[in-house]
């Protein structure tokens, strides 16, 4: 089967990085390949490494005139079996392209990675209208389920497929650590509290930097590592100022963060709310302890004091609590660790993710030769 995935851009985030293993790591029966409505994005390379065949339209950033015609174009050359896109700009030009095409129309299902269009009023009526369309919607968690489930749309099947990870990928080297500490000059410091992930308001690190700030009495040696760009990096570097000199790195964007998890105590996931962290997952798969705040899919996959820490949102003092917690009790961390790798080991590897999105694009290709 011919699946078509459309995506807007490919920055680094973690959607976009879970729809790269969609496409990279395809199980038997599907030939996946990428129509992207902007142009070369960092997340391109492992695709074309991989053989995987990319159409990008060129369409740049912000409102993009004639998108949806260049898409039709494209999905009219391709002629996929099933269009499946990836948030919510490239779900509603998808919407608008299938109506461009002729009859018969491939099948489209999106995948819905985050809550966020529903609290944005404009936002939610078009996704609520563009979506009448969609022969099934998918959240990438039981919570993004619920709330579609509240949305009452009319039409798509709602489902819940959660997210994946290449668990062999986070199988951390015991000599990294020190490798790393070395380069960014964090020898004798300790413990690193790390985040990785885009650097957006939502993501809440300003209330990370805050905790940090307030334990350095507590944990004199404390640095923090935040893996990661985007529009909030200036204000965060402000915030940061806080600190001591040296005691916040701000590494980017970085095409080795699974590797930077080695130098990590404990990892953060300070948001606001969410659909389900790839971050989570990862740093989980790594084996790290971490701490998250209690949003989205996250309580569905961490069990508060079994596979790590949960805190409320936007709460700085019980974040640092729940840091000192660990930096205090390392053989707390360390089975708090061992357990969340052992859960994401047994429930959240991509290839199981992969093969339940090939049972869906099966049924939804039987129920169209159903209704042919």
């Amino acid at each position: 089967m011919r699946v078509a995935h459309v995506v807007s851009g490919l920055p680094v985030g973690g959607a976009e990085r879970l729809v790269v293993q969609m496409l990279t790591r395809a199980p038997a029966g599907v030939e996946p390949s990428l129509v992207c409505i902007g142009g070369e994005g960092p997340l391109h390379a492992p695709l074309r490494a991989a053989g995987v065949p990319i159409h990008n339209l060129g369409k740049g950033r912000g409102p993009r005139p004639g998108a949806a015609v260049a898409l039709a174009g494209c999905l009219r050359r391709l002629r996929p079996d099933l269009v499946h896109s990836h948030l919510l700009p490239a779900d509603m030009y998808t919407a608008a392209a299938l109506r461009l095409l002729p009859r018969p129309r491939p099948g489209w299902l999106a995948t819905v990675h985050s809550v966020r269009p529903w609290r944005n009023g404009r936002q939610r009526a078009l996704a609520e209208v563009g979506y009448r369309r969609a022969q099934a919607l998918v959240g990438v968690s039981a919570e993004v389920k619920s709330v579609l489930e509240a949305a009452r749309l009319q039409g798509p099947a709602l489902h819940c497929i959660e997210c994946g990870v290449a668990v062999a990928e986070f199988r951390l080297n015991p000599e990294d650590a020190g490798h790393l500490r070395r380069e960014l000059g964090l020898e004798g410091a300790g413990p690193v509290v790390g985040a990785v992930g885009r650097l957006s308001p939502e993501k809440g690190h300003r209330y990370l930097i805050d905790a940090c700030a307030a334990l350095l009495t507590r944990l004199p040696k404390l640095h923090l590592v935040l893996v990661g760009d985007g529009p909030a990096r200036a204000a965060l570097e402000s915030e940061a100022a806080r600190l001591p000199f040296g005691r916040c790195l701000f590494l980017g964007s970085r095409p080795d963060a699974a590797r930077l998890l080695a130098l990590m105590d404990v990892v953060c996931l300070p948001s606001l709310y969410e659909g389900l962290p790839l971050a989570l997952l990862e740093a989980m798969a790594a084996g790290k302890p971490v701490v998250a705040s209690a949003v989205g899919g996250v309580p569905g996959v961490v069990s508060d004091g079994e596979h790590g820490l949960l805190v409320p949102p936007a709460d700085p003092r019980a974040l640092a609590e729940a840091i000192a917690r660990l930096a205090e009790h390392p053989a707390l961390a360390a089975a708090l660790g061992a357990q969340a790798q052992a859960r994401v080991l047994a429930n959240y590897d991509v290839d199981r993710m992969n093969a339940r999105y090939r049972a869906l694009y099966a049924e939804l290709l039987g129920k169209a030769a159903a209704h042919a």
